[in-house]
């Protein structure tokens, strides 16, 4: 999801782990809550354990 936001060329918060430079991470991309009302995070990771 995040590699996919990064290609957009949008604005992207600073990531602290990557400073001075604006990058979506995961850490960065689910801090934001409209979008854990839609997405959880918990269940993305499950998810990709599933298919590794």
């Amino acid at each position: 999801m995040v590699m996919v936001l990064n290609s957009l060329g949008i604005p992207a918060p600073v990531a602290s782990q990557y400073e001075p430079y604006h990058v979506f991470t995961q850490e960065n991309f689910f801090d934001n809550s409209s979008i854990r009302e839609v997405l959880n995070p918990d269940v993305v990771a499950q998810q990709f354990r599933l298919r590794s």
